[in-house]
């Protein structure tokens, strides 16, 4: 195949898929995951404990007929 000839010419260090090098990092590297959110607007702030009320509301008052 045209990548070992790469290889051969010494045009490229090592061929190996993307799985096989993340994990060659993984192992010979501290690795930590990071999950970010994004920062929630005013409305967004407003709205949500809002609405989550109105449904409590609406879900409560069917289990009490007035």
């Amino acid at each position: 195949m045209v990548w070992y000839k790469s290889l051969e010419l010494g045009l490229v260090d090592d061929i190996a898929t993307s799985d096989e090098v993340i994990m060659q990092r993984v192992l010979s590297r501290d690795v930590y995951r990071i999950k970010a959110g994004r920062k929630k607007s005013a409305i967004e702030r407003l709205i949500k404990p809002s609405v989550k009320s109105i449904l409590e509301f609406i879900s409560l008052g069917s289990h009490y007929p007035y």
